[in-house]
């Protein structure tokens, strides 16, 4: 670059730092031509690069449609209601015949299944103190409360035996619970109506009527629904079947004082029952030696707000729920069930269990989901493998019941009332339970790990090794599993205290289970328990196998129906039916993607490549008659026949895509506008047609004869390449293959290398192509000649723009040469630069040696000046 002078002549009075960029100025102009050029290029790359990304946009759309699964795409819908549960979902491909089938769904496909035969912890020490007993929570000092309700019972009554008994005698019958009267007349209402109209007015009394029999003697008892020593029902009534009910309950609110390092688990249970307020009402046991129960014969309250030890949380029962009533029919009948009803706690039920193939069990499955559905009846109901249904009441607790008022035909149920007569808390798990988030030495298991090596064990699950150590935790080792290729998920049951693995996968395949070294799965218990193997999916379809039952390892079911995925997921009574059809909207909405991106690449390439006759300017790539081609050679391809498609479809514009309609304006055309109206039609009535426009391709290969190299022969065609042309290879006697294709019309391509042996095979020289060597390799030519019988006109697209944005295109092309020629820019004005520099340089340098002259002979003029001046004075 130039130096630093800029100062004035101060001798020769010239502007020297002006004179030297005016100078510079006129020489700088071809430096500045060159840096104008350079701008030119990169701001014609850049267009380019912008056309380029609307042309990849373009073949990302059209590729779309060179798939039938875009084109001929295909919906299969169910004819289940959305208010109802879903049996199964069906998707389907381009394969798939329009049409329906009924599928009807009998069995789900499961998972093999084992969990340790019985709670691998070990069992809490009822005889040891509170904190050392084995608590999964350590219990606190203390003190914890126990609440009873009021209640007071008849005496009793002989020949009230049931629900439906009448109550004795003729006359009338009064029980005032309160303040609320209930008149009853003998020989007209039963123990059922008592009940019924007592318990309406729960909500306004407070108390619920039960009804037993003991010792001969029907009983009711009315009880708070509050519990605690301020709860209290008062009761009178005349003589009958109400007598010795006259009178108040109270209910009691006992506190259990605990000392976590003295009592014990026993010795708490002794101070329930021996708890002044609570003796006849509540009884504390041991159950299986791991659970603590407790039972009341009525209403119960676990805990208050001012309690100080935790030892309810730690025995489980705060979160326990009272027992429910349950009941069990008879096995259901198998075969169609009349659409009878069934009432539940007043509420109807209408079963669907009408065809005639289906089996009790079957018929059982379908019951429990009608009640399951059904809103507001109470109760929940469950099909067992036997054929016959449980239902479970949904609320538990004194009182509460499950009344059939109408069991309805076949169904196995019984008419009538049970009722819950007691109320039973029972730990929700055991109390002395497996800790799995400490070392495998301190988790507790009661059967203790042994057998390590060296501290490390190991164990198989379907072959694959896990690895473990003394150290690890039961949650590491189970997440081991689980991140494991043993194909099962393991998981741990805090509640029953078991440890779980499930196959992934459905089907009966057993898990193979194996302790190497060390006995983790023998002491978790899964090692010698019984498997539940899992089930296959059973299911009909009316248009396969004549209707027949049909079995599938999986919920996932392909190949059974062509084109057709089914995804069973529960269980039917009567058959779903499945549509197959036409998904146009996914269709068009594919042509409309094309459309928008054809559009805006021709739109860009309009605007880079258009005059502007005002400004008398052309666009930056106005001259480039290759990029200008592009929207030509795009519609001719789009305005023609599909190549050796018939049929009524043979061209985009027979399926509504052009780019106008016929007769339009002048300058009106230049957008490519979809009919959705025509493509619709055109995809309702001929789907293949519509496709074979879009999507058709066929070609074959032909060894010529005479040729000289080592081929003898040929079979398939090439996959990759949908144009027409020929294959020249060369080979030589060592093996070697050379391959070079050359379109027609067009130029040769790269050349691709492979080898071959002696009578051996090659498939990867021309993919798609086998090619089969003679016995004796030489050196020689010989030529496949690749002839295209049919090509759609999405995949002709495709092509064309493929070609021109791929890695060896026109773009690709058009770029190494604007950088070959910005690199030689760089270099030409590298070296103008250079030279610019170095001619100021040497400006300054004369300019310096001017000045230094001038100076020179301005001191040699004054000395002559002053010698003179002197001269004449000493003279004078």
């Amino acid at each position: 670059m130039a130096g630093t002078f800029g100062v004035s002549g101060l001798i020769s009075g010239l502007s020297t730092s002006q004179i030297i960029d005016a100078l510079m100025a006129m020489e700088r102009a071809p430096l500045t031509n060159l840096q104008n050029k350079k701008t030119q290029i990169q701001t014609r790359s850049t267009a380019l690069d912008q056309v380029q990304s609307k042309l990849s946009t373009l073949r990302s759309a059209i590729y779309q449609l060179t798939l039938q699964s875009s084109v001929n795409a295909k919906q299969a819908v169910t004819n289940t209601p959305s208010t109802s549960p879903t049996v199964l979902t069906a998707t389907a491909t381009s394969e798939a015949a329009n049409g329906s089938f009924q599928v009807t769904v009998n069995q789900l496909a499961t998972a093999t299944a084992v969990r340790s035969g019985s709670a691998i912890g070990e069992a809490i020490n009822a005889t040891a103190a509170l904190d050392s007993a084995g608590f999964a929570v350590t219990p606190t000092d203390g003190y914890f409360t126990i609440n009873t309700a009021g209640s007071k019972a008849t005496t009793g009554v002989a020949g009230l035996a049931g629900s439906t008994s009448l109550l004795t005698g003729s006359g009338s019958h009064t029980v005032t619970i309160g303040s609320q009267a209930f008149t009853f007349t003998g020989s007209v209402d039963t123990v059922q109506d008592v009940l019924d109209s007592i318990n309406s007015y729960t909500s306004t009394t407070g108390v619920r009527a039960t009804f037993a029999v003991s010792g001969g003697l029907g009983k009711f008892t009315f009880s708070t629904v509050a519990t605690g020593s301020t709860a209290s029902v008062t009761v009178s009534s005349s003589s009958g079947d109400f007598a010795g009910a006259d009178g108040t309950g109270t209910g009691a609110s006992a506190q259990i004082t605990v000392d976590a390092s003295v009592d014990t688990l026993n010795s708490v249970v002794t101070s329930i029952n021996t708890n002044p307020s609570l003796s006849g009402i509540v009884t504390a046991s041991l159950t299986s030696s791991n659970y603590l129960q407790l039972s009341s014969s009525t209403a119960l309250g676990l805990g208050s707000g001012d309690d100080t030890s935790n030892f309810l949380a730690a025995a489980k029962l705060l979160a326990a729920a009272g027992t429910a009533p349950s009941v069990t029919g008879s096995t259901v009948t198998a075969g169609a069930l009349a659409s009878t009803s069934i009432s539940i706690n007043g509420v109807v039920v209408t079963t669907r269990a009408t065809a005639a193939g289906n089996t009790a069990a079957q018929n059982a499955v379908s019951l429990a989901y009608d009640i399951n559905s059904t809103a507001g009846i109470g109760v929940t109901a469950m099909a067992n493998a036997d054929g016959t249904l449980t239902l479970g009441a949904k609320t538990g607790g004194v009182g509460s019941y499950i009344d059939i008022g109408a069991p309805g035909a076949g169904t196995g149920l019984s008419a009538g009332v049970t009722t819950q007569s007691a109320e039973v808390y029972t730990s929700t798990s055991g109390l002395g339970v497996t800790n799995i988030g400490v070392a495998l030495a301190s988790s507790r298991l009661a059967t203790p790990i042994s057998g390590l090596v060296g501290g490390v064990g190991e164990f198989k699950v379907n072959g694959v090794s896990i690895d473990y150590s003394s150290t690890d935790t039961i949650s590491g080792i189970i997440s081991r599993i689980n991140s494991s290729s043993a194909g099962v998920t393991a998981a741990y049951d805090s509640v029953q205290d078991k440890l779980q693995l499930a196959a992934t996968a459905t089907g009966s395949q057993a898990i193979a289970l194996q302790d190497v070294t060390g006995n983790f799965l023998a002491a978790t218990g899964v090692l010698s328990a019984a498997q539940t193997l899992g089930q296959k999916a059973l299911f009909s379809v009316s248009t396969v196998n004549g209707g027949a039952q049909l079995s599938s390892s999986s919920n996932t079911i392909s190949g059974v129906v062509p084109g057709v995925t089914l995804e069973v997921k529960s269980t039917s009574s009567s058959p779903v039916t499945v549509t197959v059809g036409q998904n146009t909207a996914t269709t068009i909405q594919k042509v409309r993607d094309f459309v928008t991106a054809y559009n805006d690449a021709i739109n860009l390439i309009r605007d880079q490549t258009a005059y502007n006759a005002s400004t008398n300017t052309q666009g930056i790539l106005g001259y480039d008659s290759t990029i200008k081609g592009i929207e030509s050679n795009l519609k001719l391809i789009m305005s023609g026949s599909a190549l050796g498609v018939t049929g009524a479809y043979q061209s985009l514009s027979s399926l509504g895509l052009t780019t106008g309609s016929f007769g339009s304006a002048v300058g009106s055309t230049s957008q490519l506008v979809l009919d959705e109206t025509k493509l619709t039609d055109a995809l309702t009535k001929n789907p293949d047609a519509v496709s074979q426009v879009f999507t058709a391709f066929s070609n074959t290969a032909t060894l010529a004869g005479g040729g000289t190299g080592s081929i003898a022969s040929i079979s398939g065609v090439p996959t990759l390449n949908h144009q027409a042309g020929s294959y020249v290879i060369t080979s030589t006697a060592s093996g070697g293959l050379t391959a070079v294709f050359t379109p027609t019309g067009g130029q040769p391509q790269d050349a691709v290398t492979g080898s071959i042996s002696a009578s051996g095979t090659n498939t990867t020289l021309i993919p798609g192509i086998t090619i089969t060597a003679n016995g004796v390799l030489t050196d020689g030519t010989n030529t496949i000649t690749v002839t295209v019988e049919k090509k759609g006109t999405a995949i002709a697209i495709d092509d064309y723009v493929k070609n021109l944005t791929s890695s060896s295109g026109l773009f690709a092309s058009r770029e190494t040469q604007a950088e070959d020629e910005i690199r030689r820019l760089d270099d030409r004005i590298s070296q103008t630069q250079q030279r610019l520099d170095d001619r100021q340089a040497s400006l300054e340098a004369q300019f310096s040696r001017l000045e230094k002259l001038m100076s020179q002979l301005q001191y040699q003029s004054n000395y002559v000046g002053a010698q003179i001046a002197a001269w004449a004075k000493t003279t004078s």
